[in-house]
């Protein structure tokens, strides 16, 4: 079979397919047998970037523009906590309650395991005829999806299945971000000294005063409550350093983000990662909730952090304390600025004072220097309430998202402004 490989992925080339799939999905209340280790803590460290031409990003898709169709499925399954497929399962949910099955899966996965529109099955549920047909077309596009190797035998997501979800979420956010006008111009790059600025270090007397970051400096100082900036907060532009900006895009997988927005925060990642790579920017990702689930170094390639975006669960509490903290600590020591993007949808649900709970974390970042960007989605008078009081310890900024479908615009306009 021909291959194609593809961020050291080989690929097959495949012929034919039906979108569809389905899970072994739990109780309203319970959580699903999840056919991975989500609470084990991963790291994985820089690798060599791909996807940074065009022409091989087209080359990957159009070669395997079918299987990725049928992994859209696999994909919008993750975000709805659907971890493993049984057709027989899927098919007692439709037809025993369809609302349940409704809040479940979510009018996009229905579609493309059954191949109808929601309201066209809501509708014909209760027909013997049709309920025959919906059986039929489910194990049809389930069985495909088994046959191509993206699932298992157990109905499980396979690797090469992550693989080719990975590459749909990567399809889906670029084809809209191109279509809303928000990629494809890279960040204006400054010149200085006879060389490239694209990083800062800290200030030695060896140094020309003309080296100095004025604006880098006056925010490490307004960071640490100076009204005069010291010795200690001079930054220069630094010309050596491998890269402009390390990010870290720090996602709230708690159980509230569930669905659309989940959905939304894992096509923001791909967004991010893909400009940031335009601009040399390096862009790490730690997914947490009570506790921190994922976590990969700033330099990851975009395929990467879109496989781990695609293997997020939602679940537990708010513990916005312990993903900072393990942002401090997955940072590298590249002589570079350093920033958070902070998404969540919630308050700090950890701990009886929040903003006393957060303290020390914010303390950390101001101790290393680490910039913050908190972004909120549908934020109450509460929840604005903390963000401000956690913005305002750290000098940082804030974004509260109302509708979820701009929420990509808005991560990458809060990159755009670092």
């Amino acid at each position: 079979m021909k291959t194609l490989r593809v961020n050291e992925v080989m690929l097959p080339k495949q012929n034919g397919g039906v979108t569809g799939d389905i899970e072994d999905a739990a109780g309203e209340n319970e959580e699903p047998n999840v056919g991975q280790k989500e609470d084990a803590q991963s790291v994985d460290g820089s690798m060599k970037r791909d996807y940074r031409d065009d022409k091989l990003m087209h080359t990957v898709l159009d070669s395997d523009k079918k299987n990725i169709d049928k992994s859209k499925a696999i994909q919008e399954a993750s975000s709805q906590n659907i971890n493993t497929f049984s057709p027989d399962l899927a098919f007692s949910k439709i037809t025993d309650n369809y609302r349940f099955a409704k809040e479940l899966y979510g009018d996009t996965l229905i579609r493309q395991i059954t191949g109808y529109d929601s309201s066209y099955i809501e509708r014909n549920v209760n027909i013997p005829e049709f309920q025959r047909e919906l059986r039929e077309n489910i194990k049809q596009n389930v069985d495909e999806l088994r046959e191509e190797g993206l699932i298992d035998d157990e109905y499980e997501v396979t690797e090469k299945g992550e693989e080719f979800a990975a590459l749909s979420l990567i399809e889906d956010e670029l084809e809209e971000l191109e279509g809303k006008g928000l990629i494809g111009s890279k960040r204006s790059q400054q010149r200085h000294d006879k060389g490239e600025v694209i990083g800062t270090k800290r200030y030695s007397r060896s140094e020309p005063y003309r080296n100095i970051d004025t604006r880098r400096t006056v925010k490490v100082a307004t960071r640490r409550g100076r009204q005069t900036v010291k010795k200690e907060d001079i930054r220069l532009k630094d010309k050596e350093s491998e890269g402009s900006i390390e990010l870290i895009y720090l996602i709230d997988t708690s159980g509230s983000m569930k669905g659309e927005k989940i959905e939304m925060a894992k096509k923001a990642g791909v967004g991010l990662t893909y400009k940031a790579e335009q601009n040399n920017d390096d862009v790490g990702l730690i997914l947490f909730s009570s506790d921190v689930h994922t976590a990969v170094k700033p330099g990851a390639t975009l395929m990467n952090i879109s496989k781990n975006l695609v293997k997020a669960r939602t679940k537990g509490e708010t513990d916005i304390s312990r993903g900072l903290n393990k942002a401090v600590s997955t940072f590298t020591d590249k002589n570079t600025e350093k920033h958070i993007i902070l998404l969540t949808d919630g308050l700090q649900t950890k701990g009886k004072e929040p903003i006393r709970t957060l303290l020390p974390s914010l303390d950390k970042l101001l101790h290393h220097d680490i910039g913050l960007t908190f972004v909120g989605i549908n934020m109450d008078e509460t929840g604005r309430d903390l963000a401000q009081k956690i913005v305002d310890h750290v000098d940082g900024d804030i974004h509260n998202v109302n509708s979820i479908e701009h929420l990509d615009g808005e991560i990458l306009g809060s990159y755009e402004n670092l």
